[in-house]
């Protein structure tokens, strides 16, 4: 998986100070939920489609 990837080299270049969580399968929600929570600060980093983005700023 690609996140794996990132998260490991993101621990890796931090000498572990930054940790990475991985939430799958809509664990946390839909796209618009993670939005949501990242804007509040919840969640720090998210994926989301480019379309859902366009409600955000439209």
């Amino acid at each position: 998986m690609r996140c794996t990837f990132l998260g490991q080299q993101v621990e890796e270049k931090t000498g572990g100070d930054i940790k990475v969580q991985y939430f799958p399968d809509g664990q946390l929600g839909g796209e618009r939920e993670l939005v949501e929570l990242t804007q509040v600060g919840v969640v720090d980093i998210t994926k989301v489609s480019s379309g859902l983005m366009e409600s955000f700023f439209a």
